[in-house]
């Protein structure tokens, strides 16, 4: 009886043990999984915020990824969305061909973002209205590009003048 027992315990120690290894190197895996591709091995094209034509409190963040690792897929892409609303000098809106009206639809519902040639010149002060981490998830094999659309929700923001956006990705994932 003791033999038995004994051998129950044996075996439960063992699936104990075989379980908990499993587990740690799933969990090592996970958290490596974190490091495999590091931001400055992304391209991003096109990036856009456009305030959704809906839902107002939404905008939408668009472009496409290139994956510039050679090894990794990658998955997630975590970024802080910052939006600022930029109070200046009216006049300034009114270069080019486009009306004010034109352009405020354009700068303001729109968004430019920081470092837009829009901005040149422009006496502005601007102040952080909304930020957010957006998760963006994705497969993009090493070496190939994925065209990607997310919806941002700040809440309800009403800028005053100019909104200016962008973006810095803060995490990657990749298998």
């Amino acid at each position: 009886m003791k033999k038995i027992i004994l051998r129950t315990l044996v075996g439960i120690l063992c699936a104990l043990g075989i379980g908990a290894a499993v587990v740690g190197v799933k969990y090592f895996q996970y958290k490596l999984s974190f490091s495999r591709i590091q931001p400055s091995q992304l391209d991003f094209k096109n990036v856009r915020l456009q305030r959704h034509t809906n839902i107002s409190d939404v905008y939408v963040m668009s472009g496409r990824i290139l994956n510039n690792s050679s090894t990794y897929t990658l998955k997630k892409v975590t970024s802080v969305v910052t939006i600022r609303d930029c109070v200046g000098d009216r006049n300034d809106l009114s270069y080019g061909t486009e009306d004010w009206e034109e352009q405020y639809e354009r700068l303001v519902v729109n968004g430019i973002r920081t470092g837009d040639s829009s901005l040149d010149g422009m006496k502005t002060d601007c102040i952080t209205i909304g930020e957010i981490n957006e998760s963006i998830y994705i497969d993009v094999p090493p070496g190939q590009a994925r065209d990607f659309s997310v919806w941002v929700r700040f809440g309800f923001v009403k800028p005053e003048g100019r909104l200016v956006w962008d973006y810095k990705v803060s995490q990657t994932r990749a298998e």
